[in-house]
């Protein structure tokens, strides 16, 4: 087991899902017994875990900059249709946890 595989059972827990001795029993019995923690955990459990919470904030920590650094409209010029830098960097924050449709709580 990888430090990747403890990080998706760290994500499983905080969504209240299996233990991570439940999860370890289930693959030694299943079928896929000889592949990875992960392969078990998203083709047998059919499991998405999401990043933890600790994770995220460090994500968030480092992308600041970015995101701060990006050029924004003026507010009365920005097009409707266009989203806002904000909304393009959050987006992208969820893709990067694993959950594309959260938003981020970082305030930019």
């Amino acid at each position: 087991m990888d430090i990747e595989e403890l990080e998706m059972i760290e994500g499983i827990q905080e969504e209240s899902g299996p233990s991570m001795l439940d999860i370890l029993r289930g693959k030694q019995s299943g079928s896929m017994r000889n592949a990875a923690v992960r392969e078990h955990i998203f083709h047998v459990m059919r499991l998405s875990p999401s990043r933890p919470a600790r994770q995220s904030d460090l994500l968030h920590a480092a992308l600041r900059p970015l995101a701060d650094a990006l050029p924004r409209p003026p507010q009365d010029q920005a097009p409707a249709s266009r989203p806002e830098t904000s909304d393009v960097v959050r987006s992208g924050l969820g893709q990067l946890r694993g959950d594309a449709g959260a938003s981020c709580q970082t305030p930019v």
